[in-house]
């Protein structure tokens, strides 16, 4: 999955997860604010480390091989 999808993805259930525990919807109605905004912001801190180091390890040049059109 790319990680623009990934992001969209978890934007979209970010956003409901923090509508449901606004709005009286039963589960979710009874976590404070900041529980609710802390579990949003762990998510996406997470998300973001492993998406720099997976920019840093394996999209680097070099880490496989030369790059396309180059002759060795």
């Amino acid at each position: 999955m790319p990680w623009a999808s990934y992001f969209l993805l978890l934007s979209v259930f970010s956003a409901a997860f923090v509508g449901a525990a606004v709005l009286p919807i039963p589960p979710l109605a009874g976590l404070p604010t900041a529980a609710c905004a802390g579990f949003v912001v762990s998510v996406f801190l997470v998300s973001s480390l492993v998406f720099a180091y997976d920019t840093r390890t394996a999209m680097r040049f070099g880490s496989v091989g030369p790059p396309p059109g180059v002759e060795e």
